[in-house]
C-alpha cells in the first residue's frame, strides 16, 4: 500500500491508501485470448457494431465519470478490468433494445423518436447515475430522445423492472425508504435519510411517485402482482432554461416543478411495460 498511486491499475480504498491491482478484493487478471484466424478471401466482412448502442453507452460512462464519483473512488484500474470482462463476454455495452418495452411504448407517450438500450456489461456500473434510488437491482433500460427529431417531450427515461415473489414486501420497503428513514446509532446519535416521496397514486396494485433527485429525475414505482416497475425521467426546462424547484409548505422537502408531470407521464409508460 502507499499514499500515492504507483502505476496503472492501483486503486484507492476507503482508508485513503492506494493498493496494487492484485490486492483488489474482486478483481482478477484478465485472461488473454489468442487471436483467431483472419478473414479468408471471399468471406463476408464482420458485422458492424451498432453506433446507437455505443453512443448511448459512451454517454452513460461520461455521466458516471463526471457526476457519480464512484469511478474516482475505486480507481480506473477497476473500471478497466470491468471493460475487459464485458468485452470477453461479448456484452460490452448491453443491447439496443429492452426486454420489457419497445420504443413504440415510449414514443406513444412522449412523442418524437427515442433510442433504447438495456444496460449490461460495463454499462451496469452507470446505474447509480440514472436515479437508482428505487429498484437499483432491477433490470434497467435507458431511453433517450434522438437529437435529429423534434420531440414533444424532450425527456430521458430510466426504466427498471424486477420480478420477485416477495414483491409486496419489497414495495413496502421501497415506500419506507422514500418516506425517509431514521436510524439510532446509539449514544444519542441519530442519522436519517431525506424523504423523496411525492405522493401515493392509483396505478397497478399499488404505486407511489418520487420527487426529483439532484439531476431532477422523478417518476413512479408501480407493483403489479409479483412485478415491480420504476419509471423516472429528467430533462424538463422552463422558458429560462431552469428545471424549477419549490419547497412543500410546512416541510423542508425539495420538490421540482416537473415532479407531478413526471408522475403522470411515468404512470402511462409503466402501463406499457410487459
Amino acid at each position: 500500500m502507499s499514499d500515492m498511486a504507483q502505476g496503472p491499475g492501483w486503486w484507492k480504498a476507503s482508508d485513503g491508501r492506494w493498493y496494487p491491482p492484485e490486492q483488489f478484493p474482486t478483481s482478477a487478471p484478465p485472461t488473454q485470448t489468442p487471436p483467431g484466424p483472419g478473414p479468408t478471401a471471399g468471406s463476408p466482412p464482420p458485422p458492424k457494431s451498432s453506433g446507437k448502442g455505443c453512443l448511448i453507452a459512451a454517454i452513460v460512462l461520461l455521466v458516471l465519470l463526471l457526476g457519480g464519483g464512484a469511478a474516482a473512488m475505486i480507481g480506473l484500474g477497476w473500471l478497466g478490468s470491468k471493460v475487459n470482462e464485458a468485452a470477453e463476454s461479448g456484452d460490452l455495452f448491453g443491447k439496443d433494445s429492452c426486454d420489457f418495452i419497445d420504443t413504440g411504448g415510449i414514443e406513444s407517450v412522449l412523442g418524437g423518436k427515442y433510442s433504447l438500450i438495456q444496460l449490461g456489461g460495463v454499462t451496469k456500473i452507470a446505474v447509480p447515475a440514472l436515479d437508482a434510488r428505487v429498484l437499483a437491482d432491477g433490470t434497467t433500460c435507458w431511453a433517450s430522445p434522438e437529437s435529429s427529431t423534434n420531440n414533444e417531450q424532450n425527456l430521458t427515461v430510466r426504466l427498471a423492472r424486477l420480478e420477485t415473489t416477495d414483491a409486496a414486501a419489497r414495495y413496502q420497503q421501497e415506500l419506507a425508504r422514500a418516506k425517509g428513514i431514521e436510524e439510532d446509532r446509539g449514544g444519542g446519535v441519530t442519522v436519517g435519510s431525506e424523504s423523496y416521496l411525492n405522493k401515493e397514486v392509483n396505478a397497478g396494485d399499488e404505486a407511489f411517485c418520487t420527487t426529483g433527485d439532484l439531476a431532477g429525475s422523478s417518476g413512479v414505482l408501480v407493483r403489479r402482482g409479483d412485478t415491480l416497475i420504476y419509471v423516472s425521467m429528467f430533462g424538463d426546462l422552463d422558458a429560462n432554461g431552469a428545471s424549477g424547484v419549490s419547497l412543500e409548505p410546512g416541510d423542508s422537502k425539495i420538490k421540482f416543478a416537473a415532479d407531478d408531470r413526471h408522475c403522470e407521464l411515468a404512470q402511462k409508460i409503466a402501463a406499457k411495460v410487459k
